[in-house]
């Protein structure tokens, strides 16, 4: 489906634009240090390359919220380089090198000693001789003690839809003109299978649900998800093999709720896990325990790396916080003289970690579990993973940049969500388009945010819906709109502005 030096990649469709926090330094570290490791400190300079870049959404807001890192990214497609190239220049990252590079060309690349290396679900759809080249650019560039993050299609939890991703690809690769219109025909295909009867479906319901899922998608979407020539998915044990024979030993996993088992694992299933001591099969057994279908892997370099302090600030506004949450292990009750205190805390300021575990309510439950109560809350994103103070202006000069870009861009119609900088978590924070509405109105000094608002909403023939109903007139709109914006005034605009992301 493409050239030879894509060696199988699509490239003839853009990939859809998109912010990952897991690729982030500031998470990637703690990642390390929730398992005990030393890592590379994000408040010092650093050097960060993100392989398979796509349209480099988040390399370039992590660039702005960490003015003090250098980084580097590539992607074999010359358009998502040039779109990442004009987002940068548009928010003024100097701090960044875009290169338009296959995987195989790198090797060969003037590239500095790496602290960390990160690859977002490209692992999965590229060619056994392309992880080859991964691997000897880690061994290559990764410094002692540094970082990379792999993320890919997991097996057990993928088996049951592996076959309709074979089915959609064979369709696709026997039909003739754009790939955008073979993929469209391709999962119509599926489908009239499925309305057909075919068992397949009606013994995998799992495949019959994605297959709902899929034809939601934007063919630009389903291009590179599974119509790449490679496509592979891995049990745990046989990725930590090949990052083994790069020198990389597993370090945990940066999806942060994966590493609190009491939301992750039902109870039952527990004390199957126990007497597990073998770390990589002890994965295994969890993949199968969850289902696991996508794998979010930190590895690391052994290396003497020491393990800095970790910050943490809430993420939540402090009332919205929930005391019940449904989670995959369950129904998970938060206990208010222990969760509760670390929120209150948080609701103040960022906090170090040791200052946490520090509070009486944990103290007296002892380390171990003391540890275990923060992580529920970072695992429930309630809280998060942050910076010191030190640097702040510089990260603050950065980020106010980014986000006058990006919110431009969505004033502009070319975004509805967006991801802002936060100069305190080192790290991205999504806004509706509401909320990034009436930051612009702030921004520009707008008398009547509300009919600012509106103006931008109408002029594209938007309206908004409460209650299931679309609000027609002007003036149903203007009083909606502006009651959405005092509820975001008095609630989330105040973390917001804790974070740095409004002032």
């Amino acid at each position: 489906m493409s050239g030879d030096r894509a060696s199988g990649y699509v490239t003839e469709i853009e990939y859809t634009g998109g912010f990952y926090p897991e690729l982030g330094p500031v998470r990637l570290g703690f990642a390390a240090q929730a398992a005990g490791l030393g890592s590379p400190d994000p408040g010092l300079p650093f050097t960060y390359l993100e392989l398979g870049c796509g349209q480099g959404r988040s390399t370039a807001l992590h660039a702005a919220s960490l003015p003090h890192g250098r980084f580097f990214a590539a992607d074999l497609n010359p358009a998502h380089i040039r779109n990442a190239r004009a987002l940068s220049e548009s928010a003024g990252l100097a701090n960044v090198t875009w290169l338009e590079r296959s995987f195989a060309e790198l090797l060969d690349e003037d590239l500095p000693d790496l602290d960390f290396i990160t690859l977002q679900g490209v692992y999965s759809w590229i060619s056994a001789e392309n992880r080859r080249h991964v691997a000897e650019l880690v061994r290559r560039r990764l410094k002692p003690g540094g970082l990379v993050y792999l993320s890919y299609n997991a097996l057990p939890g993928w088996t049951a839809a592996a076959p309709l991703r074979r089915l959609m690809a064979d369709h696709a690769s026997l039909g003739t003109g754009p790939l955008e219109g073979r993929i469209r025909d391709a999962v119509g295909f599926a489908g009239a299978l499925r309305d057909a009867g075919a068992r397949y479906f009606e013994r995998n319901p799992a495949a019959a649900s994605r297959l709902d899922q899929i034809a939601e998608k934007s063919p630009a979407y389903l291009a590179h998800e599974y119509f790449n020539r490679d496509w592979t998915l891995f049990y745990f044990a046989d990725v930590a093999a090949e990052m083994a024979e790069a020198g990389l030993g597993f370090a945990g996993s940066a999806h942060l709720m994966d590493r609190v088992e009491a939301l992750t694992i039902p109870a039952a299933a527990r004390p199957a896990l126990a007497g597990i001591h073998d770390p990589t099969f002890r994965e295994t057994a969890k993949d199968f325990i969850t289902g696991q279908p996508f794998r979010r892997d930190v590895f690391v370099r052994p290396g003497a790396r020491p393990a800095p302090d970790p910050v943490l600030a809430l993420v939540t506004p402090r009332e919205a916080c929930p005391g019940r949450v449904a989670v995959p292990a369950g129904d998970f009750r938060m206990e208010g003289a222990v969760h509760g205190t670390v929120l209150d805390t948080l609701a103040g300021e960022p906090q170090p970690l040791s200052s946490l575990l520090a509070l009486p309510a944990l103290a007296e439950r002892g380390h171990g579990l003391g540890l275990e109560a923060v992580m529920t809350l970072v695992g429930l994103d309630l809280i998060g993973p942050a910076l010191p103070r030190a640097g702040l202006p510089g990260r603050l000069a950065s980020t106010r940049r980014f986000n006058a870009a990006m919110l431009d861009r969505q004033r502009a119609g070319l975004e509805s969500s967006v991801h802002l900088a936060s100069p305190v978590l080192g790290s991205g924070v999504e806004v509706n388009l509401l909320e990034g509405l009436t930051l612009s109105a702030w921004r520009d000094g707008a008398g009547d945010p509300a009919r600012f608002v509106w103006n931008v909403l109408a002029g594209r023939g938007q309206r908004l819906v409460k209650d299931g109903r679309t609000l027609e007139s002007e003036a149903g709109n203007l009083t909606e709109i502006a009651e959405r914006i005092e509820a975001f005034a008095a609630g989330r605009l105040l973390v917001l502005s804790q974070l740095g992301v409004a002032e």
